[in-house]
């Protein structure tokens, strides 16, 4: 069944936008707070939360061809991050599922043996949840969680990996805002944009900040030394808490959330760098945070689970969802 069109999503000045939703095949488990990455015809979602605890350490893989779930073998991280790196699927830190414990390790899934193997070099640093993104050659691997001493600490370095010139990380000079985790690094419009997080009290920030991806991904002999002041860009907080990012969306575009009360809401939004805000563009098919999104051939929008309630992490498990919509854009 053909369910995309040619319409590529659209920014503010060519109108406004609506997204048509149609549901797809449902995830096999209940997840929130997941990360998604896409590949071909390919969506693959690893990381998330889910009362199921052996799906944690699952990666599932949806085909757009046939609107089917499948599942890889187990990669052994729970709330690793999943992404394509020279054309190969991997899953960045997060903890060990056979031991609890927080990782470094970057495993890497071979197609022919259908096992994970050590392909790419292991992070510097222990992360679990933290953000990482690719960009052309290079991928960014930021924040997190960290194991120090029996006491979990929220970090703000940043290291990068050439996979196609080097055999390890590289520690850059420029440091995150703050310390962060739980959250998604994009590259939109030349930036590395962030949008709400963990901070280092624990506690769900809703700002939002950019960079020009050259001065974090600069690894030569320019690079600015650790005294220059850093150079983040402190955009206008998003208007939700746990609200998500979808990667690769020009202008930045997030979805759903929960409000001040808590509760979920169904709210698209965009953000408009002329006017430092954020409009509402659409609306979700019904109100969800912490979902799963990712951008599928530049022109829909794949929402997968989220919670209905906000709050605790009761709450959360109990209302976490399976659904998986597609959301097409047209104007109106």
């Amino acid at each position: 069944m053909e369910k995309y069109s040619d319409l590529k999503l659209q920014t503010a000045e060519m109108g406004s936008l609506s997204l048509k939703w149609t549901q797809l095949a449902n995830l096999p488990i209940p997840m929130y707070a997941g990360y998604v990455t896409v590949q071909d015809k390919k969506v693959y979602v690893a990381g998330g939360s889910s009362p199921v605890d052996d799906a944690k350490h699952q990666v599932y893989v949806y085909d757009i061809n046939t609107d089917h779930w499948d599942q890889l073998p187990p990669s052994g991280h729970y709330f690793g991050i999943p992404q394509i790196i020279g054309g190969k699927l991997v899953i960045i830190g997060g903890m060990l599922s056979a031991t609890r414990k927080m990782t470094n390790k970057v495993s890497t899934f071979d197609e022919a043996s259908q096992t994970w193997t050590s392909y790419y070099p292991d992070l510097l640093s222990v992360r679990n949840r933290p953000g990482v993104v690719t960009h052309l050659e290079l991928v960014i691997a930021a924040g997190g969680y960290k194991q120090a001493y029996d006491t979990v600490v929220v970090q703000d370095d940043i290291e990068v990996l050439n996979w196609n010139e080097n055999h390890c990380w590289q520690k850059v000079s420029i440091n995150l805002p703050v310390p962060m985790a739980t959250f998604t690094l994009i590259v939109t419009d030349n930036h590395l944009a962030i949008v709400c997080y963990v901070d280092d009290n624990y506690e769900l920030s809703k700002c939002a900040y950019k960079i020009p991806v050259d001065d974090i991904t600069r690894l030569d002999d320019q690079q600015q030394t650790s005294d220059t002041p850093t150079k983040w860009i402190a955009m206008t907080d998003s208007t939700h808490r746990s609200t998500t990012p979808v990667h690769s969306s020009s202008p930045l575009i997030v979805i759903g959330g929960e409000n001040e009360r808590g509760a979920s809401i169904s709210d698209v939004k965009m953000y408009n760098d002329s006017s430092k805000s954020w409009k509402k563009i659409a609306s979700l098919s019904s109100p969800r945070s912490s979902v799963t999104a990712g951008l599928v051939n530049n022109n829909a929008i794949i929402v997968i689970g989220g919670i209905t309630k906000g709050g605790d992490a009761e709450d959360a498990l109990t209302s976490c969802l399976t659904t998986v919509e597609l959301g097409q854009a047209q104007l109106v």
